[in-house]
């Protein structure tokens, strides 16, 4: 998730360890969460947010890329 070290203090959280696969990706997590609830729930605008480069639709098409041709989105049918 990338979650930088200001966010720790942002989060209430000055002392978690980021380099903990876990804690950085619950933090991840509350960081997409607050920028879903600024932008209206619009997810390409909040991971522009998330990534620092609002007003490129390059980094969100990434994403939704791989969402679609490399992440397991649907049940596995035994």
């Amino acid at each position: 998730m990338q979650a930088m070290p200001f966010w720790k203090n942002e989060l209430g959280r000055p002392k978690d360890n980021l380099t903990d696969t876990a804690t950085n990706l619950r933090n991840g997590w509350h960081i997409l969460e607050f920028f879903l609830g600024r932008e209206d729930q619009h997810l390409s605008c909040a991971l522009d947010a998330y990534n620092g480069s609002i007003g490129s639709e390059h980094w969100p098409d990434e994403v939704r890329d791989a969402r679609q041709t490399r992440w397991r989105t649907q049940p596995i049918d035994w």
